[in-house]
């Protein structure tokens, strides 16, 4: 698990173009200080976008994140439409 400073955007970056309207990101706090393990918390507004270079999924966040542990659970589809999808979590320190 990564430890990170307070961030407004999160970016995964793939090795085959994707396809904008079958990729996305959905991010949950699962935990913060002084309570570890409370019910993951959906956090709202975030609007995704592929980059540029059409690899590079790229999630805005409507404002900084507090301190606390986070879940990001992705999906993203390549030109051939082959579907992928996994999650990783991170720290807000």
């Amino acid at each position: 698990t990564a430890t990170v400073a307070a961030t407004n955007r999160l970016t995964l970056t793939f090795s085959e173009h994707l396809m904008p309207r079958l990729s996305g990101i959905d991010l949950a706090m699962t935990g913060m200080p002084g309570m570890a393990n409370h019910a993951p918390m959906k956090i709202g507004g975030v609007k995704t976008t592929v980059g540029e270079d059409g690899k590079t999924l790229i999630a805005a966040l409507p404002r900084p994140l507090a301190a606390g542990t986070y879940r990001v659970t992705w999906s993203a589809a390549g030109a051939d439409t082959h579907r992928m999808d996994g999650n990783f979590s991170f720290t807000v320190r």
